[in-house]
């Protein structure tokens, strides 16, 4: 890392620099994994896509994994510049929060079932969303006076979709699912979850919503994690970074980051027993056995 060990304003950086060599090790892992085209049938990853709806459930926790990542670079940028500000360095901290533990909601359940429901759901409230933003879009381009071409354009795009909605919410069926029944909060998700003990739900709680609301321009969070002095002769305040604020939640959330990477490689490597079949999936019922009555008639 290029970063100081001795930072100029987080101070000394070893306890950092212990997750991050971990994270890049991890990494390093899970790059092997991906570069090979299947993983084994005998590890959970192996056996949960099997189906589609598990395929699309482990490409979600991927596409988390991937964005944590590029955050977490971002991060590290800032604070090798010394780029840290009271309001911007909990941005990408939020931003790698989130997607370390939505990954890791995916991935941590010990159940197949609960594994695929998870990532299905994410991946349904993806489409919700986009069907949003495409609601959006198309009014704006209406308003605009489109073209013939242009509308019939829009209307197949519209048609898509709903091909699209139609299909996800047929997967979703069996795990209860559908796109018009997604969309749980994050703190919501945090408080259902199993990834953390009691204790650990109030800090990782904690550590969402004040980044969140440093992200907003909440004056309150910034005031909380913020160093103030008043000014003379007023009733203002100047406010500096705080190291040990922001250390404290950025520690908390590459140990998360870290362990979201191991459960990827763990359940795409490590080979482990079946699991009984899903209660979601049908089960044939077995054949009665044909006898013969006291005519030579057949009976079941």
């Amino acid at each position: 890392m290029p970063v100081p060990a001795n930072h100029p304003t987080l101070g000394d950086l070893s306890d950092t620099f212990a997750l991050w060599q971990r994270i890049d090790a991890r990494f390093a892992h899970w790059d092997e994994v991906e570069a090979s085209l299947q993983p084994s049938r005998d590890t959970d990853r192996g056996r949960d896509s099997q189906g589609r709806a598990g395929f699309v459930a482990y490409a979600r926790a991927s596409n988390y994994l991937m964005a944590a990542r590029d955050h977490h670079v971002l991060l590290v940028k800032m604070i090798d510049a010394d780029w840290l500000t009271p309001y911007g360095a909990w941005s990408p901290l939020r931003a790698l929060f989130e997607n370390s533990f939505l990954a890791l909601w995916i991935l941590h359940p010990e159940t197949s079932e609960e594994r695929v429901k998870n990532g299905l759901a994410m991946v349904l409230d993806e489409h919700r969303q986009h069907g949003i933003r495409l609601g959006i879009y198309h009014r704006l381009h209406e308003s605009a006076s489109p073209s013939t071409e242009e509308l019939a354009d829009m209307e197949k795009t519209k048609e898509l979709h709903a091909r699209i909605v139609a299909d996800f919410n047929k997967l979703g069926a069996p795990y209860g699912l559908s796109i018009q029944s997604t969309g749980a909060s994050v703190t919501a998700q945090i408080q259902q979850s199993r990834v953390f003990s009691d204790e650990g739900k109030g800090v990782a709680e904690l550590v969402w919503r004040m980044a969140s609301s440093l992200q907003h321009g909440d004056t309150a969070a910034l005031y909380t994690t913020s160093k103030t002095t008043p000014t003379e002769a007023s009733q203002t305040v100047t406010v500096q970074f705080d190291p040990d604020s922001f250390l404290s939640a950025y520690h908390f959330t590459l140990d998360l980051f870290s362990r979201a990477i191991g459960e990827m490689v763990m359940r795409s490597t490590t080979e482990s027993p079946a699991t009984p079949p899903s209660a979601t999936k049908k089960v044939k019922r077995p054949r009665k056995k044909q006898t013969q009555d006291g005519t030579g008639r057949t009976t079941r």
